[in-house]
């Protein structure tokens, strides 16, 4: 079987050469980013359907060839793909750092076991979150942030990112640091920037 990453690449390939015909077809202007450029591509059907694919696998091949860490850094799209194996994909404007957030104030990483796995019962007991917050935020983080993983239905068990969380102090600290420091800060770069003195 050849590697993951090969498969990922084909199946870019093979997404789109279907987008490229129909453009190509329907004498429709390629994607670019030229002032001309069009906003939107009028696309059929399939080629939409190979269009999203493209970009979810994209998406995979891009988190596995950054790592684990690059995965942990949150995102605000218009359309944050999923992987390709999640029950649906998000679209309008989000920004995906909540789970992140939740997942390291209440140092949930340390809470699943290194080997083995827990159920999302005894992860809410643990965190003293309701059970299907903590089933919402655990596959929001396992989907976006490749944190995590459920082996078998209702059991969490580690992916090698939330392994780093658990067993890194100063992947936990830069982690906690992002939320305690940093993103406060944004909202209120742009009410500050007319009183800074450089």
């Amino acid at each position: 079987m050849s590697p993951r990453i090969d498969q990922l690449a084909a199946k870019i390939s093979e997404s789109c050469n279907t987008i490229v015909q129909c453009l190509d077809q329907n004498g429709l202007p390629h994607p670019s980013f030229d002032v001309d450029a069009p906003i939107s591509l009028n696309l059929s059907q399939q080629a939409e359907c190979a269009r999203s694919t493209a970009i979810d696998v994209l998406q995979e091949l891009l988190d596995l060839l950054q790592g684990p860490i690059a995965c942990m850094i949150p995102c605000v799209s218009y359309e944050c793909p999923v992987s390709t194996d999640s029950r649906e994909r998000l679209t309008d404007n989000q920004y995906n750092a909540t789970s992140l957030q939740v997942i390291s104030r209440h140092d949930i990483a340390r809470k699943v076991p290194i080997q083995g796995t827990i159920s999302f019962d005894e992860l809410a007991k643990a965190t003293d979150l309701h059970v299907n917050d903590v089933r919402r935020i655990m596959r929001y983080a396992m989907s976006y942030h490749r944190l995590f993983a459920e082996p078998q239905q209702g059991l969490v068990a580690h992916s090698a990112g939330s392994k780093l969380l658990a067993t890194e102090d100063v992947v936990r600290a830069g982690l906690a640091q992002s939320f305690q420091d940093f993103y406060g800060s944004f909202a209120r770069v742009c009410t500050f920037l007319p009183f800074t003195t450089f």
